[in-house]
């Protein structure tokens, strides 16, 4: 066994989430098929927090084989429906943090299903950002090089959070009447064709 492969085997070998899939740690399981399971979260976000993970041991979602990826977002769908139903939610902010920088606590690929509730204060909003637009043609270009599969771009010069001194402020949302809420909620859930 090469390095690589000790380090690998290593890491799954301490890798807390890998030991809750294998049953040698219990844990609150909602969710199961052959590619995944899902757990409630220990530290959860609001009630019915999922954690959807990978049965196999992979850190980062790029290295995910697509047929599990396809199987653990398919399984997502299922898990956010029922954690609709089940605290009579609003909405479920689904992400995956991918990377430390992004908010990535735990060294195995997960997904993360979490049901909102009108008023709940999750400060789960992207920030919207203004990004001078030769800076986006930039990275525009750049983006569609590499999609294209062209190597050895350097990232954009300039890459600013935002122009000037302030973010962006959110557009505004017009209020949503409760019944408007109670449709949008089943039709999420699969229960109607809003």
């Amino acid at each position: 066994m090469d390095t690589a492969e000790q380090q690998a085997a290593l890491s799954k070998e301490n890798c807390l989430f890998c030991q809750i899939v294998s049953g040698r740690i219990p844990a609150r399981k909602v969710y199961e098929d052959d590619a995944c399971i899902g757990i409630l979260d220990l530290y959860p976000a609001n009630a019915g927090h999922v954690l959807l993970m990978a049965k196999e041991h992979f850190i980062f979602m790029p290295q995910v084989p697509r047929d599990v990826l396809d199987r653990i977002a398919s399984a997502s769908r299922i898990v956010a429906r029922a954690a609709l139903r089940a605290v009579q939610g609003d909405g479920t902010t689904i992400f995956i943090a991918n990377g430390g920088l992004a908010g990535q606590k735990a060294p195995h690929f997960m997904i993360h299903v979490i049901p909102r509730l009108s008023g709940d204060g999750l400060p789960l909003a992207v920030p919207e950002a203004k990004i001078a637009p030769e800076v986006q043609q930039q990275v525009k270009a750049q983006l569609a090089a590499v999609l294209a599969g062209k190597q050895g771009l350097a990232p954009p010069s300039v890459m600013p959070a935002a122009t000037g001194q302030e973010a962006a402020k959110p557009a505004q949302v017009q209020p949503v009447e409760k019944s408007d809420l109670d449709a949008i909620t089943d039709m999420l859930a699969g229960d109607k064709d809003a």
